[in-house]
């Protein structure tokens, strides 16, 4: 950092003399000593035998040089200082000295009269204030006018200082305190209910004991669904004034802010007295009921039974027997629901509630008999009947559950579902005829369905109604041209009724859609054996070989168009093959050894007979071929 220097002027020549300087100095030190301590004051300092050495030094202190200008400087140029402010509040005088705080309320007329300070009547004296403006003061003004709305329960200030150029020198406070009235008053002007709560909430501050306040406050909340802070507010007041209205409007408020156990309690106490109270425990029960909070619901009933007269019990019991039921509870509803039907014969609900209840429980017999209940009271109940048909059909009363079937679809002929259910109760049933009936119906129904025309042509082919399941069977195919068992019925139907070509053509669609059914391959090649087309018998069992090579069949149906052919060795290879696959098919055997015989292989031949009679020894056209061939050779040696 660099060193400051600092330097002294030369000085002036002097010209005034030094008598004359001395002698002004003097006289203005004596003015400034008898203006500062006044002439009592003087003669005290300067008096006192006992201690003239102590005067002697005050003396010399006043007019020693250097004090001296100090106190004449003072006088002309004085330290600002702030002495005190006096202001007009509600037409009274009221002073405020330096750093002091003048307390006001917001409805306070208040005027700054005047303001003293150390300096020549206040030269360059100025006020400022951020928080007002200060001018205002010049004239009578309301403090709410002077400051505005004032939302802070603690109040506001506003601090006025006093300036000299731009030296503060003073400072006075003004403090207002907003009082109960004014926060009543600010709720009144809003129509905001946030607003009016938060002012209320105020004025109960400054207030705690104002019935008056506390009970509007209460008001606002419960207007506001702020129950539980009403509550609050109305259980105070309740102990100064336990009138009906009170608790009353306490017992909804702990109700709706589902302190149901001080609502209970207080409705309970009250009840014994005030029937008033019993309809609003009535009112309570139902609403809890309809919102679905069935457990306080039902202790609110239960209490409420124990209140009422036995002749209002009855519907009582029922909403607490239908409560349990709704807490899954049926073992403690059915006593109840018992108990009402006793009396109630004629009370269709009460059992049907009863029916459902016992099939819960698992109680097959009580939940049939009172579904009988229910239809001796309601005939036209389907849902009932259904449910019996259910229980008929899961006890394997199957007759009886056609029967309540037959009711419901007499009632309803458009019941799908009761004709799907009695079509398969018909079926269990083998009862072809009525189970064709119900599917005709299902049909007519349902015209879509593929499935319900398959099973119709089904039953009728059963049934050798081959007309019209060569129809519906149409009507399959039409709709889904690869159901292979759909074209297998028609392919059956064709063969029982000795239409051949119409077979034909569904065998080859049934080989085209499955190339290794069995049934279409054989019918075919035992139709062109029939008709001697050989080529074709050849080429079918080619092509039903590669999907059969295990078939030995296959190999037997070559064997025989070969033969037919004069393909002798080819037959032979066939027969081979096919006895391999069927080593003891002894019609084979006897096949190939009859070839064996026409090649001239009078041995092998023998061989193949006696091994197929130590096979089978009762396979008698294998023994007289061998007995033929054996007396053949003896003649010829």
């Amino acid at each position: 950092m660099v060193k400051m220097r600092y330097y002294r002027l030369k000085k002036e020549p002097r010209l005034v003399p030094f008598w004359l300087r001395l002698g002004i100095i003097l006289i203005l030190a004596g003015l400034a000593a008898f203006l500062y301590f006044r002439p009592a004051v003087l003669v005290k300092h300067l008096s006192g035998p006992s201690k003239p050495k102590e005067a002697i030094v005050r003396v010399v202190k006043i007019f020693y040089p250097a004090n001296l200008a100090g106190r004449i400087g003072e006088f002309f140029n004085p330290t600002p200082r702030l002495e005190g402010v006096v202001f007009e509040v509600n037409g009274q005088g009221t002073m405020v000295r330096n750093n002091e705080t003048l307390p006001l309320k917001t409805m306070d007329e208040i005027r700054l009269v005047k303001y003293d300070t150390s300096l020549w009547f206040n030269r360059g004296v100025r006020l400022y204030s951020k928080e007002i403006p200060v001018v205002e003061l010049g004239r009578n003004i309301r403090v709410v006018n002077l400051l505005g709305d004032i939302e802070n329960l603690e109040g506001t200030t506003a601090t006025i200082e006093f300036f000299k150029g731009t030296t503060a020198f003073g400072k006075i406070t003004l403090s207002v305190q907003l009082i109960t009235l004014d926060w009543i008053e600010k709720a009144a002007k809003t129509e905001d209910i946030e607003q009016k709560i938060k002012y209320y909430q105020n004025a109960a501050r400054l207030s705690p004991d104002n019935t008056l306040i506390l009970n509007s406050l209460a008001e606002l909340y419960e207007k506001s669904n702020q129950f539980e802070r009403a509550a609050a507010i109305l259980d105070r007041l309740a102990v100064q004034n336990p009138e009906t209205e009170f608790l009353q409007r306490l017992a909804e408020d702990y109700f709706k802010s589902d302190h149901l156990d001080k609502a209970l309690g207080i409705y309970l106490d009250q009840a014994k007295e005030n029937p008033e109270f019993i309809s609003s425990l009535s009112q309570a029960a139902e609403l809890l009921e309809k919102t679905g909070r069935f457990a306080p619901a039902l202790e609110y009933y239960q209490r409420l039974n124990e209140l009422v007269p036995a002749e209002q019990q009855k519907e009582l019991i029922k909403k607490i027997a239908y409560l349990y039921v709704q807490l899954d509870q049926p073992e403690h509803a059915v006593p109840l629901y018992e108990s009402v039907a006793q009396t109630e014969t004629g009370d269709v609900n009460l059992f049907l509630n009863l029916s459902r209840l016992y099939k819960q429980l698992k109680n097959d017999e009580k939940h049939a008999f009172y579904l009988k209940k229910v239809l001796d009271l309601n005939q036209n109940d389907l849902d009932s009947r259904s449910a019996l048909v259910d229980h008929y059909v899961a006890s394997n009363r199957l007759n009886d559950a056609a029967t309540e079937l037959k009711a419901i679809v007499a009632k309803d002929s458009k019941n799908l579902a009761a004709y799907i259910q009695l079509a398969n109760i018909y079926e269990k049933l083998g009862q072809k005829n009525e189970l064709l009936s119900a599917y005709q119906q299902i049909m007519s129904l349902n015209p879509g369905d593929n499935n319900v025309v398959f099973n119709a042509a089904a039953i009728s082919y059963e049934l050798n109604h081959y007309p019209e399941a060569e129809t519906l069977f149409k009507r399959v195919v039409t709709a889904n041209p690869k159901d292979i068992e759909a074209h297998d019925y028609l392919f059956n139907i064709y063969q029982e009724t000795n239409r051949d070509p119409q077979a034909i053509e569904e065998a080859e669609k049934l080989i085209g859609l499955k190339p290794d059914f069995k049934g279409p391959y054989d019918f075919l090649i035992r139709h062109y054996e029939g008709i001697n087309g050989l080529d074709k018998v050849v080429a079918l069992s080619r092509q039903a070989l590669l999907a059969r090579p295990n078939d030995a069949s296959l190999y037997e149906h070559l064997a025989y168009a070969y033969l037919k052919q004069n393909k002798v060795e080819d037959a032979k290879n066939s027969l081979q093959q096919a006895a391999k696959l069927a080593p003891n098919n002894v019609n084979l055997q006897h096949q190939l050894a009859i070839i064996t015989e026409k090649e001239g292989k009078v041995k092998e031949a023998l061989e193949l007979y006696k091994k197929i009679l130590e096979q089978n020894p009762n396979y008698k056209p294998a023994a007289a071929d061998y007995l033929r061939l054996k007396k053949e050779e003896a003649e010829n040696n």
